[in-house]
């Protein structure tokens, strides 16, 4: 289940055996100097789905290490989660700013104006079609600040 985040803790160590970087090196210090070397090394599209495909078909022999047939890029899923938190913030911004919506018109304002750039026709319309079972305005808060106060006052785990 949890393959990809166990992978991406993983990054540091592979990448500084098989491009030869040694510990204490910004590259594996700073987050942002890791994505830029992901980058510069074209590992953002590593996401373990697509490796053997993008491995056979866009990369030269030459350039293969082992690991990348089950890299997972940090950049990729750390670019994803910062889009997941644009929709929470106009999600919460719309449910504060637009109190006589319904939960699935705020929702939907705050999908199209965040996630449905990057997703296809087909994603978009099931996005949409799922929104349909936000529970209403006074079930969802309620069950928001049970998951909130479950967090924080007794160490629960997030809802998976």
């Amino acid at each position: 289940m949890y393959e990809r985040a166990d992978a991406i803790l993983d990054n540091r160590k592979v990448i500084s055996e098989a491009y030869g970087i040694e510990e204490g090196d910004r590259i594996l210090i700073y987050m942002k100097d890791f994505m830029e070397f992901e980058m510069k090394k074209k590992l953002i599209h590593f996401n373990l789905d697509d490796n053997e495909y993008m491995l056979k078909n866009k990369w030269d022999k030459k350039d293969i290490y082992p690991f990348m047939n089950k890299y997972v890029s940090t950049t990729f899923y750390f670019e994803r989660g910062a889009w997941m938190f644009d929709f929470m913030g106009a999600l919460f911004k719309g449910l504060v700013e637009h109190r006589d919506w319904s939960n699935y018109s705020v929702g939907v304002k705050a999908y199209s104006d965040t996630l449905a750039t990057n997703h296809n026709w087909l994603l978009q319309n099931t996005v949409k079609f799922i929104l349909l079972a936000i529970a209403d305005r006074d079930g969802f808060e309620k069950m928001y600040m049970k998951e909130q106060a479950g967090v924080r006052n007794n160490g629960l785990p997030y809802t998976l």
